[in-house]
């Protein structure tokens, strides 16, 4: 099966924007979130957000150990803190 990532939601204010990340299967989602959550950072003219990845592929890590807060960087050079779930 190949990750088909998508944006569930993205709730925003002038500051900055969150989003949640769903994958059906496949690779790390990561990659493909940040470059679909640079395209909404983009649109809404904000240089930062916070990125929500639900990781639901089987080979994921167990719950207790993926959650946590990192640091990445979109595609366009913008700064995002990351949440996984």
């Amino acid at each position: 099966m190949s990750a088909t990532p998508f944006l569930d939601m993205m709730p925003s204010s002038r500051s900055s924007a969150d989003g949640a990340e769903g994958l059906a299967g496949g690779e790390d989602p990561l990659p493909d979130g940040l470059a679909q959550f640079d395209r909404y950072l983009d649109r809404l003219s904000l240089d930062t957000g916070v990125l929500v990845v639900f990781d639901r592929r089987p080979e994921a890590p167990p719950w207790k150990e993926r959650g946590g807060f990192e640091q990445a960087t979109t595609p366009s050079g913008r700064e995002v803190t990351v949440l996984r779930v």
